[in-house]
Order: C-alpha cells, then structure tokens, then sequence
C-alpha cells in the first residue's frame, strides 16, 4: 500500500509545479504606443506672388492655384512656396505652353517643413497680337518616394498663365508741316514759298 501512498504524493508534486509553469506561459505582456503619420497634402502652399498673379484654391484647397494675368512678350514673375507638414517633399513641374511661348519654372527641387523658397516663372512670347495661355503643374512627392508610384504621399500645386499680346500702336501719320501732308512735291512747296518782285517791291506769292 506504502507505494501507492508515494506515487499520490508524486503525482501531487507534479500538478503543483505544472501550474506556474503554464501560468508564465499564458501570461500577456502589453506594450502601449502612439505612432502618428506625417502631413503632407495640402501643406504645401504658395505664399506670395508679384502684382501679376492671384493666389487661389486649387481642387478645393486654399493656396494651390496662382493666376497669371500678363500683358506683353516677356519678362520675369515671382512667387514664394512653403512646406507647412512634417514631410520633405520633392519639387516636380510639368509646363503645358502654347507654341509661341517660351515658359521656364524655376523651382527648388525640394523643400523641407517649415522652409519657404522662391520660385520664378520666366517668358518670352513672340506672336502676333491675341491671347496665350500656359500652365504648370507641380508636383510635391514625399522625399524617400518613387514618382512613378501613386500610391506614395503627394500634393499638388497650379500655376494658370493668360498673356496678352496687344496690337501695334496705329500710324499717326505725317506732320502737316512736311510736303507730303500738303499734297505738294518739296519743289513745289519751295516755289510757292518764293518772293516775286513787283514794281520794285518784293511781295511773297501766296495762293
């Protein structure tokens, strides 16, 4: 019977040393942690423009659009970008211009948050009098991202150009003082202009 006595105590021993056992591997450990994402659409904005452009909203956002309204051939026209997210971004412009027109953007190629950098818009228009449009798209793709990838983070910006060639300023003509303007050849207006001598007297011809 003594044997049957120790494989119960046995058995007991086991049973208590199983219980810590699958407690330690049951047990949970928690690990608590806030992740926040960057921001980038929408952040990045035109701030300013010369006295030939508007800034406006561009598919809904504020900030994204500049109008150009200019009137001439050419020359320079100013604004100022800023990136305000938490994202680097990348500066990528595509021009669309009517054939006439020769349109340069000069941008940054990339801009961290919280900088603000200048950009120029550079044309040269040689046509004959009428309206001109032109337009660049700017692309702004998060930093580590492929551009061909859509799905990466990215923003986009306008700028919308009208340019206005005006016609040549109308002939004014010639001065009435000059022959042409009289009619006369210049060796008639002379011998009308000669004094003829009457009776001793020299009296100007007049008609």
């Amino acid at each position: 019977m003594w044997y049957i006595f120790m494989i119960g105590i046995a058995l007991t021993a086991g049973f208590g040393l199983i219980g810590p056992a699958v407690a330690m591997y049951s047990d949970t450990v928690l690990i608590q942690e806030r992740v926040a994402t960057g921001e980038l659409t929408g952040k990045i904005v035109f701030t300013e423009v010369d006295e030939s452009g508007e800034i406006g909203a561009y598919d809904g956002t504020d900030g994204h659009l500049i109008s150009f309204g200019i009137e001439g051939s050419g020359g320079a026209y100013g604004f100022t970008l800023e990136n305000r997210g938490t994202i680097p971004v990348r500066l990528s412009p595509t021009i669309t211009a009517a054939g006439v027109l020769e349109v340069d953007c000069d941008l940054p190629s990339s801009l961290d948050p919280g900088e603000t950098a200048a950009g120029w818009i550079a044309l040269d228009a040689a046509a004959e009098a009428g309206d001109y449009s032109f337009q660049v798209d700017i692309e702004c793709i998060q930093w580590n991202a492929d551009s061909n990838d859509p799905d990466w983070w990215r923003d986009a910006l306008r700028i919308d150009g009208l340019v206005t060639l005006a016609e040549p300023s109308p002939d004014r003509g010639v001065p009435e003082e000059s022959p042409q303007a009289s009619g006369q050849e210049p060796s008639d207006r002379l011998a009308l202009e000669q004094p003829e001598n009457i009776g001793g007297e020299t009296v100007p011809t007049s008609e």
